[in-house]
């Protein structure tokens, strides 16, 4: 585990954890900002008498870093930055800490009113790997090639 910076949490968000033998825990994510000088943002997940906590140059790149971690262990996160269909443009991982991205969908540009917070959750969440993630990236990037 790294070091928590000695920084308080910006706030905490709720998420669901899928554990390997199918049931589901209730975890809590604490977002952190460093106060240190630098631009580097904390995600630190508490669940189930256990904490992964990553800091890095955005919420995006630290939960990635987050899901390797789960995914290692046959666990995924349920919000929106682990959903098949919801990735940030690189406009999106530049500003505000990375913290927002698109809801895709195949043959249509990224919208504005399709704009969630990765930390969020909802009905239409699908968690997924990270590769299944990043294939539907690659495959919603040629869908738009096509129209």
């Amino acid at each position: 585990m790294q070091e928590t910076h000695g920084q308080s949490p910006l706030e905490s968000r709720i998420v669901r954890v899928l554990m390997p033998e199918g049931r589901t825990d209730r975890g809590v994510l604490l977002l952190h900002e460093d106060s240190h000088g630098n631009d580097d943002v904390g995600l630190t997940l508490q669940f189930d008498n256990d904490t992964v906590e990553r800091w890095s140059g955005s919420f995006w790149s630290c939960l990635q870093q987050i899901r390797v971690e789960l995914e290692a262990r046959e666990m995924k996160l349920v919000c929106y930055g682990t959903s098949r269909n919801v990735h940030p443009s690189g406009m999106q991982l530049g500003m505000g800490a990375g913290g927002m991205a698109y809801k895709l969908t195949m043959g249509k540009p990224a919208r504005s009113d399709s704009v969630v917070s990765i930390f969020d959750t909802g009905d239409d969440v699908e968690p997924v790997s990270i590769a299944e993630q990043e294939s539907f990236y690659r495959q919603w990037l040629k869908s738009l090639q096509r129209t």
